[in-house]
């Protein structure tokens, strides 16, 4: 069965009622409950440890609970889209699905790093037939990362490399990469955590690997934006100045 012209017309304002209602009633409970309650926030794949926690910290020390679900930029776009996450932390590439408002704070690129010891993990730098030969962890297909794998190999004029392992799992591919022995595309800011610099190095292809990977925050355009929100919107801010 399908919707009708006019059903399609009820079920888009049925939505935006059940949006709003969503919003009316967070706002009264933000001030029934003090301005405290629960934060439901979305953390993208590649997101440092050291952002969370850092949210995590000020949020409970102001007697706010954090609801967390991490997930893909798509998956987590639904998710604001459709209420379940007041925002999300991501990388984007870029413009948002609609009825989003991005907020894009500092580039976050994708890079290629390989382990000391693995065929890539040397300092020279490397041509791109010698890549399209060599085991690749990268993120799932569907995703504008993958995406961006295959474009750069084709760029090249080269075939992309099958992945030995494409992941929709968040920090899963750092061990995979170290037990493979293979180059694993992660964003620049995880890449500069200490543990992660001290366990890979960056893989450098000819002319550099190209990426438009932004690092922001989504959040639905017009939406209610609870003070637990905004703080921590305020400390990603802060996070990224220092």
């Amino acid at each position: 069965m399908r919707p009708t012209e006019l059903g399609n017309a009820f079920l888009a304002h049925a939505e935006r009622i059940d949006l709003q209602a969503g919003d009316l009633y967070a706002a009264l409970r933000d001030l029934r409950q003090a301005k405290a309650g629960t934060l439901r926030l979305g953390i993208g794949q590649g997101i440092p440890d050291r952002f969370v926690v850092a949210i995590a910290q000020v949020q409970t020390s102001s007697g706010v609970s954090l609801d967390l679900s991490g997930g893909m930029t798509d998956s987590l776009q639904r998710a604001v889209a459709v209420g379940d996450s007041e925002l999300a932390l991501i990388g984007l590439a870029g413009v948002p699905r609609a009825g989003l408002k991005w907020i894009p704070l500092c580039d976050d690129p994708m890079q290629p790093m390989g382990a000391p010891d693995s065929a890539a993990g040397g300092r020279r730098l490397l041509q791109w037939s010698e890549l399209a030969v060599l085991p690749w962890i990268v993120p799932a297909p569907g995703t504008a990362s993958f995406e961006e794998f295959e474009s750069n190999f084709r760029r090249h004029g080269l075939e992309p490399p099958t992945p030995i392992v494409a992941s929709r799992m968040s920090n899963r591919e750092i061990p995979l990469a170290l037990a493979l022995k293979a180059i694993v595309l992660m964003t620049r800011s995880l890449a500069e955590e200490p543990s992660v610099r001290a366990q890979f190095r960056l893989v450098r292809p000819e002319g550099g690997w190209p990426s438009r990977r932004k690092l922001g925050i989504v959040h639905r355009d017009g939406g209610y934006l609870s003070p637990a929100a905004r703080k921590a919107m305020s400390t990603i801010r802060e996070l990224l100045a220092r």
